[in-house]
């Protein structure tokens, strides 16, 4: 009798819960969407416009749903009771002898359920859809507006950095050849090849730098491009491939017929060898690469590691190339001026950052598709103490928050069970205020963990202080339910 009951209580219970997930759900993409209408209508059909659209939403909701799951359980569950009270159902239950506490339990057991369900998705699910977000963001963007100006992205590396980037373009259109064939005969007789998925030039005119490379020598050995030494950029010059370039950028623009396999022969330098080049083709369209522009590197505890200066850094190969960069240390006290060193164009940069976790630009956001892991790892990596408070902060704060969910049932409940919240309109108000004053209150002891306000500089009592203040009240409330 008892199982039958709860499984019809759970029933009562999980439609309304339906619905509320739907509603907050639809009500989201709908704002969303119309409030971003003119970037998923650009220049595509109906069918394409309701394509992307899907597809955006699709991998953007569970992040959304991480934000906002645990207070969704409130409503439902005023609305549960409400509706066994209003058709006197609970009088029946108590002539059974079943307690007010009993009829609440497998309303909580299924927040229970949903609190299992929400931390699953927040470790599991929403990293897991981290690049699929950042990709999906980026194809609905304007043009004119791919450009994302920063203030910091955090960088593990080497103990901790900060990277300040002032224009990031993560679809910028560099001059770039596909399927890229160089050959010679060396003056010893020996044929040499080199051959390169795609080659990308940062400005025309300069130095080619290639990327997918493998050199062919008198044996026909293989090098990779991982098997090159590190800081040495797999790159090659050549003023008839420029010249051939130009003159397809030209004719482009009236016959926008694409440049496929050209024929190129020159003198190289030096030794006067002839080279000659192939290339499978040149298109702007393909040439989309992350860039990052006037960027600076520096560890907030540690000058002596190293301040850069970089005017362009290009994702190519999956890692950074910098252009135009220079590192700093601290001042010489012989020379009494700043040691500097230039590093040569195509220097790799060893960091950690990918374009992914500069597309998440605030720290919010993106320690929201951290894991824990990840999130204690750059905690105890990153020197700052700013940081690494909030680092912990947010941990902690992620540890408490799926439990909200039966805090606040387990208050409202008992609020529910009151009878001047028999009203239907009485009881769903008192569920909402209930929602946004424990809203209001992480808000606020989150802001004041990061800010390090007296007793809130102690990262545990930041994260869990509107959780076990809800939880408290929320069990002293349920504990003095009387039988209905």
């Amino acid at each position: 009798m008892i199982r039958k009951l709860d499984r019809y209580i759970a029933r009562t219970f999980l439609g309304p819960f339906v619905l509320c997930l739907a509603a907050f759900v639809g009500l989201y993409v709908i704002i969303d969407f119309f409030s971003n209408i003119d970037e998923f209508i650009r220049d595509r059909s109906a069918g394409q416009t309701l394509l992307l659209a899907a597809r955006y939403y699709a991998v953007r909701t569970p992040w959304y749903l991480s934000q906002v799951m645990p207070v969704l359980v409130v409503v439902p569950a005023v609305i549960c009771m409400i509706r066994l009270q209003r058709t006197n159902e609970v009088c029946g239950m108590q002539s059974s002898g079943v307690s007010a506490r009993r009829v609440a339990a497998p309303v909580l057991a299924c927040a229970g359920i949903i609190t299992a369900f929400a931390i699953v998705n927040q470790e599991a699910i929403v990293p897991g859809l981290r690049d699929a977000i950042a990709s999906a963001e980026q194809e609905t963007e304007e043009p004119e507006g791919r450009r994302v100006r920063l203030a910091n992205v955090i960088d593990s590396y080497g103990g901790g950095r900060l990277l300040l980037i002032g224009l990031y373009d993560p679809e910028a259109t560099l001059p770039t050849l596909r399927k890229v064939h160089i050959s010679w005969d060396s003056k010893d007789g020996i044929h040499h090849e080199i051959r390169a998925e795609r080659a990308f030039a940062p400005v025309l005119g300069h130095t080619w730098y290639m990327e997918g490379v493998e050199q062919f020598d008198g044996k026909y050995t293989i090098l990779r491009d991982k098997q090159w030494r590190k800081r040495e950029a797999c790159t090659f010059t050549s003023a008839r491939v420029l010249e051939l370039v130009k003159k397809y950028r030209k004719a482009s623009d009236a016959a926008k017929i694409p440049l496929m396999t050209d024929d190129t022969l020159e003198d190289a330098r030096g030794g006067r060898v002839p080279v000659h080049y192939e290339f499978g083709g040149y298109s702007e369209r393909d040439g989309f690469w992350p860039v990052g522009r006037s960027v600076e590197i520096v560890h907030p505890s540690d000058s002596g590691l190293g301040h850069y200066k970089i005017a362009m850094m290009v994702w190519t190969g999956g890692r950074w190339r910098v252009f135009s960069a220079w590192r700093f240390w601290d001042v010489d006290p012989r020379e009494r001026k700043l040691r500097e060193e230039w590093l040569p164009d195509g220097t790799v940069l060893e960091s950690s950052v990918k374009p992914a976790d500069i597309v998440a630009g605030e720290f919010k956001r993106a320690s929201a598709m951290l894991t824990l892991g990840e999130l204690a790892h750059r905690a105890s990596q990153f020197p700052s103490h700013k940081y690494r408070q909030r680092c912990w902060v947010t941990i902690w704060r992620r540890l408490a928050f799926p439990f909200s969910s039966l805090a606040l049932t387990a208050m409202a409940l008992a609020l529910a069970f009151r009878r001047s919240a028999h009203t239907g309109l009485i009881g769903i108000s008192m569920a909402v205020v209930i929602a946004l004053l424990y809203m209001l209150v992480d808000l606020a002891s989150v802001d004041m963990g990061y800010r390090q306000v007296f007793v809130w500089s102690w990262a545990p009592f930041a994260g869990f202080f509107p959780t076990a203040l809800f939880a408290g009240v929320g069990i002293w409330l349920f504990s003095r339910m009387e039988r209905v």
